[in-house]
């Protein structure tokens, strides 16, 4: 079978649509799966290797069906929003999100364990958001807390083309909100430990932040921060409006050029300071689970981080790797930890865009002109297929869920993409340098701020 991983990405994606269009039973999908994986097991002994591939395809559209059923299951199993009534209810649960400071408060996503109506105590899961008032003293990452709250639940889109504040949310899990204004509404706090990675996450975050909030606020910091830690909620409104028109609204997304930045930065620092090939390799792939932990795993980290560790490790084994089967495995591990992605316009824009580049890159290079020798084909050509190539292919997933055409976005992907690249680089440069000399850090974010406003426009 040519290209097998990204063959068995395409029909275990395929079985998620079926589940999610048709919604076929549990008990009946998992009778024939068993069944064509016999029959399977069967073809190969008879080394009638044809027939067994079209079965293994449709056990692996079984095996998407099923998987993806078990983990809508899973989310609505003994869910919160079964027993909220609408009116004021008592949550307790943990923290299991860094707060994060606002305006005026702070906030926090919360795991659900009970909930209590009247005088009945729910046994419950699921995750909530939690907004706190300026004057509620700031919990921390594990801490479990029981609220008095009167939960509600988000809102989609409005507009086409708005950001989808539901759809963001439930694909991180999350059903319902919860505000909380009043010191009284804390009925208890109690101090407990996280998840131990998470403690490890969490100050690199903090790091981040405050590399980032030195001298930098409104726009350019908002948009720096969902440049570096895939934070869409701190960039204004207004300015994911105006990316959205221009079509470059891919650029809020931490990208394989975030991830590249990562990687090339953590491989030739360790190779400058004479560390080996071996372990170069490995703890370049170690900063991108990090890092990919640090931005919260969205689908387009997986896919580059996954993509990018291929390719390290398959130089350091000194075996080729295949971009297309490389792109099938990101596609495989990230549908098998979070199958609902698959419907996220940020996991299809992502995987899209990587297919359109490596599908016609190299044909548009060749047919664009060759005057300006190296410098022309670095900076205009080389830029210019890579933005028409994605565009190929993205294209009809921006008109149907945004419901517009970018005349100019040819044009300002060629503008913004490369600022917002140079934005990047210059806050990752600042991560690394604010815990040990925050005055440079300073006269990066004060160039950073020219370059992220122009971006801006």
């Amino acid at each position: 079978m040519q290209k097998p991983a990204l063959l068995s990405a395409f029909w275990f994606a395929i079985g998620i649509v079926i589940q999610v269009i048709l919604k076929l039973p549990n008990v009946w999908m998992l009778g024939v799966c068993i069944g064509l994986t016999l029959i399977f097991g069967f073809l190969m002994i008879l080394k009638k290797e044809t027939l067994a591939s079209g079965v293994c395809c449709s056990v692996l559209v079984l095996l998407g069906a099923l998987h993806f059923e078990q983990s809508v299951q899973q989310v609505n199993a003994n869910h919160y929003l079964n027993v909220l009534t609408g009116d004021e209810v008592i949550v307790s649960g943990h923290l299991v999100s860094e707060p994060e400071s606002q305006t005026n408060g702070w906030r926090a996503e919360m795991d659900v364990v009970s909930v209590c109506t009247g005088d009945t105590t729910w046994k419950t899961s699921g995750r909530m958001l939690v907004r706190f008032g300026e004057r509620i003293a700031q919990a921390t990452y594990g801490d479990f807390l029981v609220l008095r709250v009167g939960p509600t639940l988000p809102e989609p889109a409005r507009n086409p083309g708005g950001f989808d504040y539901q759809q963001y949310l439930f694909l991180r899990g999350i059903r319902a909100l919860a505000y909380v204004s009043r010191q009284e509404q804390v009925l208890a706090k109690e101090e407990r430990p996280g998840a131990w990675w998470m403690q490890g996450v969490i100050p690199v975050r903090q790091i981040i932040q405050g590399s980032i909030e030195q001298n930098l606020s409104g726009g350019p910091a908002g948009l720096l921060k969902g440049i570096l830690l895939g934070d869409k909620l701190s960039v204004p409104i207004e300015v994911r409006e105006v990316f959205t028109r221009c079509g470059v609204n891919h650029v809020l997304a931490v990208s394989g050029l975030h991830v590249g930045l990562i990687a090339g930065v953590v491989f030739f620092g360790l190779k400058l300071c004479g560390v080996g090939r071996g372990a170069t390799a490995w703890v370049t792939v170690m900063m991108l689970v990090v890092y990919a932990l640090v931005t919260g795993i969205p689908p387009s980290v997986i896919r580059a981080s996954v993509m990018a560790s291929l390719i390290i490790l398959g130089r350091l084994g000194e075996w080729e790797s295949d971009g297309w089967n490389a792109l099938g495995v990101a596609g495989l591990v990230g549908l098998i930890a979070r199958p609902a992605d698959l419907l996220d316009v940020g996991f299809q824009l992502s995987f899209a865009a990587t297919g359109g580049i490596m599908l016609f890159y190299r044909p548009l290079l060749d047919c664009l002109p060759s005057w300006g020798g190296r410098w022309g084909a670095n900076m205009v050509w080389s830029p210019l297929a890579v933005s028409l190539a994605a565009q190929i292919t993205t294209m009809p997933f921006i008109v149907t869920y945004f419901g517009v055409v970018s005349v100019v976005g040819l044009v300002a992907n060629l503008i913004v993409v490369p600022l917002v690249g140079l934005a990047a680089a210059l806050g990752l440069i600042s991560v690394f340098v604010y815990p040990f000399l925050p005055t440079v850090v300073m006269w990066l974010n004060g160039a950073n701020w020219v370059i992220l406003k122009v971006a801006i426009g």
